[in-house]
């Protein structure tokens, strides 16, 4: 069984940019509680494009909804061959 639940009921987020604090806190309460109960957890009314499913998919949102379910597809196939992340932090230049 899948938990379903309506984005906007835990933010105003457009997809753009990063979370705030508080959109983050709310999204990732409600996925701890969902996978306490170890159930996937999807939501509805979401961003639909390439941001919001990277954000999405780091949170731990396990199934993304999308319109564009070719592109998703596409985009993720692609994904290790075209991120990359640096293992060894750098320190930020003042």
């Amino acid at each position: 069984n899948l938990v379903s639940a309506n984005f906007r009921e835990y933010t105003r987020w457009n997809g753009k940019g990063e979370l705030t604090t508080m959109d983050r806190k709310n999204l990732q309460e409600i996925l701890q509680k969902v996978h306490g109960w170890g159930k996937p957890m999807r939501f509805w009314a979401t961003p639909d494009f390439t941001n919001a499913w990277i954000k999405l998919s780091k949170l731990g949102v396990d199934v993304l909804n999308t319109d564009h379910v070719e592109s998703l597809h596409d985009f993720f196939k692609k994904w290790s061959t075209t991120t990359y992340q640096n293992k060894i932090p750098h320190t930020v230049y003042q």
